[in-house]
């Protein structure tokens, strides 16, 4: 029969939630660099297409063009996915990052041997299921694609943070 080590159960479990707080927080960050590169695309594209129309009549078109564009933009962006997905994340990223720094608290009790397996079994079940519930509720009916150069970046820094956690 194939037992668990509940500390090592535990430390996975620590270990994904850091790694999820870390990857949310850099697509947050992504995504809001986006919507901040849009609104400024946007009213720059309003304020000197305007001012170009009165200077440069003779290619109006092309002003009107640019107006029109930021026009587009500017309605239809509520409605592209990295809005809702940015909003969810302003939502979801907290929940997360409280639930990373709950693992780390525990962490130190679960190391210590402070705790009986059960304890620590079920420290591990809730912070996994308090995971899955804040994940549900904030990105229902939403997908967040996976962004492989983010992840990479998240591995990177999940690994680099855990290991301030083990003996050399």
């Amino acid at each position: 029969m194939l037992f668990v080590n509940p500390q090592k159960y535990y430390w996975d479990t620590f270990t994904d939630i850091k790694h999820h707080q870390v990857y949310l927080n850099m697509y947050e960050q992504r995504l809001d660099s986006i919507e901040r590169y849009i609104n400024v695309v946007s009213a720059v594209a309003s304020s000197t297409a305007i001012g170009g129309w009165v200077l440069w009549q003779h290619i109006q078109f092309i002003w009107a063009f640019v107006i029109a564009l930021s026009q587009v933009i500017t309605a239809t962006k509520p409605f592209l996915p990295f809005g809702q997905r940015l909003k969810a994340l302003n939502g979801l990223t907290p929940e997360i990052e409280a639930l990373a720094l709950t693992a780390e608290t525990d962490w130190f009790k679960v190391s210590r041997s402070i705790l009986t397996e059960e304890e620590i079994l079920a420290l591990a079940t809730t912070l996994k299921s308090r995971e899955k519930d804040a994940t549900q509720k904030h990105f229902k009916g939403l997908v967040l694609p996976e962004q492989a150069t983010l992840k990479d970046k998240a591995d990177k820094a999940t690994i680099a943070y855990m290991k301030s956690f083990q003996e050399d």
